[in-house]
């Protein structure tokens, strides 16, 4: 009788999320869709983003955030070995001692480019990335892509010009002032 009460309650189970909770396997598949159609509408030649987590998955639950993450082209993190010289690429490699499971410093070891110089602290003649201004950059840029895709376009354009002022780099925001 154990045999066959599980699998039911797996199925009820199963069907509960489906109808009150996740949503039918064509409304996941729309917002999976969705996402990829912004991903790539906001990606360019020197980022790529990546609508990931429960959303990103075509998940919509009231409590989920969105997590979006930013693959930089023009910056490699070398774990190990190292990569074929590009002069127009930042590289950072993996620095795991001294630190805690599951962490790592990203050391510099080549960059031409003088912001990732600047987000650098030297530490025992060596320099190591401290992402404090970039990140706020970043989070003015992914916080006027969120305010564009809800239709607030002038509160996205003040978020733009605002990562602009802290990094002015002119590939920052590029897809971001695209959608503008």
């Amino acid at each position: 009788m154990a045999d066959t009460i599980i699998p039911n309650i797996s199925l009820a189970l199963y069907r509960y999320l489906c109808h009150n909770i996740v949503g039918t396997e064509e409304h996941v598949k729309t917002i999976r869709l969705m996402n990829t159609v912004r991903d790539n509408l906001s990606s360019d030649k020197s980022k790529t983003f990546v609508t990931s987590g429960s959303y990103g998955e075509g998940l919509e639950m009231r409590v989920s955030d969105l997590d979006i993450m930013e693959v930089v082209k023009y910056i490699k993190v070398n774990a190990d070995k190292q990569p074929d010289f590009n002069p127009s690429i930042t590289y950072l490699s993996m620095d795991t001692d001294g630190v805690k499971p599951g962490f790592t410093q990203l050391r510099l070891a080549y960059s031409r480019t003088m912001f990732i110089l600047e987000c650098c602290e030297e530490h025992n003649g060596e320099r190591y990335l401290m992402a404090d201004v970039w990140s706020t950059a970043e989070a003015y840029t992914l916080l006027g892509i969120a305010l564009q895709l809800f239709g607030d376009k002038e509160s996205a354009r003040q978020a733009f010009l605002q990562s602009l002022e802290i990094y002015p780099d002119e590939s920052n925001n590029s897809a971001a002032m695209r959608l503008l």
